[in-house]
C-alpha cells in the first residue's frame, strides 16, 4: 500500500498536487472568510452608496476547500437591472473553479418572482464550490441598491484556539467571530463566541452571594452563578434580628460581584413569606454596574414580610452594554415579571371576590329584592375571549424590546422574525419592516382581515381609505400612519390623551425614527404635523375613537380627549368572529350591592357596566361611559330594567341582583 507525505524541501515529499494540498489544509481550516483583525476590520464585506447599482467589496482573505484566496484592494461589482415587475434576489460569492484552477468573486443572478429565492450555491458540482458573501435584493425597475438591500451572508473560517485565560484571549491578534470555540487553560473550560460575547459552554459553579451586615441566609446559602451568559440567583434571605422587613424602608439584600453586575438596572417580582405562609410578592431592583452603588439588590417592600426568595432573578450578561430600550427590560426579566405579577394579580382577585360576595350577601339581606341565582347562566362565546382590539394591542405590547439582527460589524441589518411568519411577505425580509410588524400583529391576533397585509405604508393607507375606514382622529387599536401621504412610517395606537398618542411601532428607535432597530412603545404629540391619519379596523366589538363625525354611529364609543384599551367594549372576540386569537376571560362581575351604587362610586366596574348598557341599546350617555356613577348611568339602568320587562316599582334605576346578572358585566381587571 503506497504512502504519501508532504510537503518537504527535498526527497519524495517535495511534489504536492492541488488535491493533496486541499485535503491537507481542509483538515484544520473550514471554508469561509478569514476572521476580522487589526487593519482588516471588515474582510470581503459588501457596502453600497445607495446612489447607483454598484456594490463594493472590501479587501480580505478566504479559504475554499483548503485553497487560499486574497484580495488586497476594494472590488466593485455592478448589479444587473431588474426590468420585470417582481423583486429578485441575487448572490455574491467567492467561487472555486477546480477546472480553471482559480478562485475569484462571482455574482449569481436570481429569478424575479412574487416570492423570489436566491440562487443555489454550488457545493462541488462540476468542480465548482461557492462560499457566500452577501445576498442582494433587487427591486423591480430599481435604479440604485440601498444599504438595506444588501444582506451579509459571510461565514467566517473557524479555528479552535487555546489561551491561558480570558486576558490572553483579549489581546490576541484575531478578532472574535460568532461560532469560534476557545479553551481557557487557567479556568479549564470551553467558551463559545456569540454575536457579542464569549459564553461558557457549561454552567459555572455556585458562588456565595455577599450579604449586608443586617441580612442573613434563610434555608440555604444565597448564591449566584453564570450559566451560558445568564446570571442566576438562588436561595432566600431574612433579617438577622428575626424581625420583618417593614415597608418603611428600601432594603439592601445583597451585592453582586462585578462579573455578575448588569449594564443597566433590572427589576423583578420575587416571592415572599411570613409566618410560614406565602403571602405576597415584592419588587427587587438590581442596580447597574455604572450606578453609584453597583450590583445592589434593593427590595421595595409594600407590606411586612419575613423571608424573601431570590430564585426569580435571572438576567443576561454581556461584554458590552446593549442598546437602550424603553423600560430597560430584557426578555428574561420581562417574562419573570409578567409570570409573578399574574400570580399576584390572581391571588388579589380571589381575595377581592370573597370580600364582594360578603358585601353582596349583606346587601341582599337589606334590599328586599330577590337574591341572585347561585349559578347564573353564562355565555361562553362572549366570556372566554378578550375583545379583538385588546388582543391586537396585547400582542403588540409583548413585542416591545425586540430587536432586529446585526451584521458582523455590529450594524443593524433589518433581519427580523416577522416577515417569514406572514404569508405573502416573506420576500420583505431585510427591508424596512414597520408595516410588516403591523400586519404580523393582526395576524397573530387572528384578525388578519382587519388590516392590510403589506410592507408598504402607502398601500396600507389606500387599503383603509378604499373601505371608508379612515379618520384624522386617534383610534384605540387603530393603525396610525406618518409622513407625506402616510407613506413614511406606521404603528398601532394603543391610547390617546388631549395632547399625545401612545403607540407600539416596529422598525423605530428611542428617537422615533422611521428606520430604526426594534419594537418600541412611543408617546408622540397628538397634533404633530408628522401624523397623516388613522386606519380604523372593523373590530367586531366596535371601536373607541375621538372622531366627532362618527359619534353616535353603531359600534362606536366616542371619547374626545382620552381613551385607552380599558375603554374597548366587551363583545365578540376573534374566536367568535372567525379568528383564532384571544385569551380566556375570568367571568362576570358579581353583584356589588344596591347600596354600593347609591354611594356614587368611581370604579372601572361602572365603565364596564356602561359599555354593556350601550351594547344593549340602553345607553343615555352624551359621552363615555366613564368610571364615575352619574345621572346618565341611573337613566341607562332604568332603560335596561324596562327592557327586561320589570314592573314599574323595579324600574327605579338601582340594580337588583337578577337585573345585574342579566346584564353580564365582564369582570374588571385591576379594580
Amino acid at each position: 500500500m503506497p504512502e504519501y507525505f508532504y510537503p518537504f524541501d527535498s526527497g519524495p515529499g517535495t511534489t504536492v498536487t492541488s488535491a493533496q494540498w486541499s485535503h491537507m489544509t481542509s483538515m484544520w481550516q473550514t471554508d469561509g472568510v478569514r476572521a476580522p483583525r487589526a487593519g482588516e476590520p471588515d474582510p470581503l464585506g459588501a457596502s453600497v452608496t445607495g446612489q447607483d447599482m454598484t456594490i463594493t467589496l472590501a479587501p480580505g482573505h478566504a479559504t475554499v476547500q483548503g485553497h487560499h484566496y486574497h484580495s488586497d484592494a476594494p472590488q466593485n461589482v455592478v448589479v444587473g437591472p431588474n426590468t420585470g415587475t417582481a423583486p429578485r434576489i441575487d448572490r455574491i460569492t467567492v467561487r472555486l473553479d477546480r477546472t480553471a484552477q482559480r478562485i475569484q468573486i462571482a455574482y449569481l443572478t436570481g429569478t424575479p418572482g412574487a416570492k423570489p429565492l436566491p440562487p443555489t450555491l454550488s457545493q462541488g458540482q462540476d468542480g465548482i464550490v461557492d462560499v457566500p458573501l452577501a445576498r442582494v435584493i433587487v427591486a423591480p425597475q430599481a435604479g440604485a441598491i440601498r444599504p438595506a438591500d444588501v444582506i451579509d451572508e459571510r461565514v467566517f473560517a473557524l479555528t479552535q484556539a487555546v489561551y491561558a485565560n480570558a486576558g490572553a484571549r483579549q489581546v490576541a491578534p484575531e478578532m472574535p467571530v460568532p461560532g469560534k470555540i476557545a479553551y481557557l487553560q487557567d479556568e479549564q473550560r470551553l467558551e463559545l463566541r456569540t454575536e457579542s460575547a464569549w459564553v461558557p459552554l457549561s454552567p459555572g459553579p455556585w458562588n456565595p452571594l455577599p450579604l449586608p451586615h443586617d441580612v442573613k441566609a434563610h434555608g440555604g446559602s444565597p448564591s449566584w452563578r453564570i450559566v451560558n451568559g445568564e446570571v442566576h440567583l438562588s436561595g432566600s434571605v431574612e433579617r438577622k434580628d428575626g424581625r420583618d422587613f417593614n415597608p418603611a424602608d428600601s432594603w439592601l439584600l445583597a451585592t453582586l460581584p462585578q462579573a455578575a453586575q448588569p449594564h443597566y438596572m433590572r427589576s423583578f417580582i420575587c416571592a415572599t413569606s411570613r409566618n410560614d405562609k406565602a403571602n405576597n410578592s415584592i419588587r427587587i431592583d438590581v442596580t447597574s454596574n455604572s450606578d453609584p452603588y453597583p450590583g445592589q439588590l434593593q427590595a421595595m417592600v409594600l407590606s411586612p414580610v419575613k423571608w424573601i426568595y431570590l430564585d426569580a432573578i435571572r438576567f443576561a450578561v454581556d461584554t458590552t452594554p446593549p442598546p437602550a430600550r424603553n423600560g430597560g427590560w430584557d426578555e428574561i426579566s420581562k417574562a419573570a415579571y409578567e409570570a409573578a405579577a399574574k400570580a399576584v394579580q390572581e391571588a388579589t382577585r380571589a381575595a377581592q371576590e370573597a370580600a364582594r360576595k360578603a358585601a353582596e350577601e349583606a346587601a341582599n339581606a337589606n334590599s328586599g329584592k330577590p337574591p341572585p341565582d347561585p349559578d347564573p347562566e353564562k355565555d361562553p362565546a362572549d366570556k372566554d375571549s378578550m375583545p379583538v382590539a385588546r388582543n391586537v394591542i396585547s400582542i403588540a405590547r409583548r413585542e416591545v424590546g425586540y430587536h432586529e439582527g446585526r451584521n458582523s460589524d455590529g450594524h443593524w441589518n433589518n433581519q427580523e422574525k416577522y416577515a417569514p411568519q406572514v404569508p405573502g411577505l416573506e420576500w420583505a425580509q431585510g427591508q424596512a419592516w414597520c408595516h410588516v410588524f403591523v400586519s404580523w400583529a393582526f395576524q397573530a391576533a387572528g384578525a388578519k382581515s382587519l388590516a392590510p397585509v403589506t410592507a408598504s405604508c402607502a398601500t396600507g393607507v389606500d387599503w383603509f381609505k378604499q373601505r371608508g375606514r379612515w379618520s384624522d382622529y386617534p383610534v384605540v387599536g387603530g393603525v396610525v400612519y406618518y409622513g407625506d401621504g402616510g407613506g413614511e412610517h406606521v404603528g398601532i395606537c394603543v391610547a390617546y390623551t388631549e395632547d399625545t398618542i401612545t403607540t407600539v411601532e416596529g422598525n423605530t428607535n428611542d428617537n422615533g425614527s422611521s428606520e430604526g432597530d426594534g419594537v418600541y412603545l412611543r408617546t408622540r404629540p397628538r397634533k404633530s404635523d408628522r401624523i397623516y391619519g388613522y386606519g380604523i379596523p372593523a373590530y367586531p366589538e366596535g371601536v373607541v375613537l375621538a372622531d366627532p363625525a362618527r359619534k353616535g354611529q353603531k359600534g362606536v364609543v366616542f371619547f374626545a380627549n382620552q381613551a385607552d384599551e380599558r375603554d374597548i367594549p366587551a363583545g365578540r372576540s376573534a374566536a367568535s368572529s372567525g379568528g383564532s386569537g384571544g385569551d380566556s376571560g375570568t367571568g362576570y362581575e358579581p353583584f356589588p350591592g344596591e347600596a354600593w351604587f347609591k354611594s356614587a362610586p368611581n370604579s372601572p366596574i361602572i365603565t364596564a357596566m356602561g359599555r354593556r348598557l350601550v351594547e344593549e341599546g340602553c345607553g343615555a350617555y352624551e359621552q363615555g361611559p366613564g368610571p364615575q356613577w352619574m345621572d346618565a348611568d341611573r337613566e341607562s339602568v332604568r332603560r335596561w330594567q324596562k327592557k327586561l320587562g320589570n314592573s314599574p316599582e323595579y324600574c327605579d334605576g338601582w340594580f337588583g341582583p337578577k337585573q345585574w346578572a342579566a346584564l353580564k358585566v365582564p369582570q374588571v381587571i385591576g379594580k
